[in-house]
């Protein structure tokens, strides 16, 4: 459903105390159940409401850590952190997501771009999140291979095609300045997704209690390939 209960009925009770222990309960709830997607729309607005703070703990709640250990688990050479972002933007951690061009899964992964990986597979095996996973880090780091670990580019054909990035390098990507290069970005859709993958990565990156896995966040403008 799309809500287990309606924000204007937080507001109707007059103590602040318990709006807020009731958005603290539900946050968990939707949480519990791997309801993302409402867990981030209920805790943005109750910010945004002034009943709702954001501290460490409730960070961990609009960054979940779900599928890091499949990822791992599916290839160890690939940052979690990273596809974790990348899935955060693509379906709020819903394998059953799929967007009005077709795109499926945790990944948002094209049949036609699976089939480039695993020809036989049919476009109902992406919801399932190993299936997904496995052949959409595999697409994102070909794409990475492809463009030499260029990170911005990598995104941005994920986002907007590959022939697209083809064109904007040849056209419009003049500065090698990064940041230049992610405002040059022609589309605001695929400007704005690069963007809110980094703020992802930065963020996941803040609340990861693996040190080893928190660098600058400028070091990921070239990724290494293996």
């Amino acid at each position: 459903s799309e809500s287990f209960i309606d924000e204007n009925l937080i507001q109707s009770f007059g103590s602040l105390e318990f709006k807020r222990f009731l958005v603290h309960q539900l946050v968990k709830l939707y949480n519990n159940k791997k309801q993302y997607l409402l867990t981030f729309k209920l805790v943005y607005k109750s910010i945004e409401d002034n009943i709702y703070d954001l501290t460490d703990k409730s960070l961990k709640f609009l960054f979940p850590l779900e599928y890091v250990s499949k990822v791992r688990e599916i290839d160890p050479t690939v940052d979690p952190l990273l596809i974790l972002s990348l899935i955060r933007q693509e379906s709020a951690f819903n394998p059953n997501a799929m967007s009005h061009v077709g795109a499926r899964g945790l990944m948002q992964v094209m049949p036609e771009t699976a089939r480039r990986f695993k020809k036989r597979i049919k476009a109902h095996q992406l919801k399932k999140p190993k299936v997904n996973l496995n052949i959409g880090i595999k697409y994102f780091k070909k794409l990475l291979k492809y463009y030499d670990g260029n990170l911005i580019y990598t995104l941005a054909a994920y986002n907007a095609g590959e022939g697209r990035v083809k064109r904007w390098r040849r056209e419009v990507f003049k500065n090698p300045d990064p940041l230049l290069t992610i405002e040059n970005i022609p589309f605001k859709e695929t400007r704005n997704y690069v963007k809110y993958i980094y703020r992802n990565l930065y963020l996941y990156r803040i609340i990861s209690d693996n040190t080893q896995e928190f660098s600058n966040i400028a070091d990921t403008f070239v990724v290494k390939t293996n």
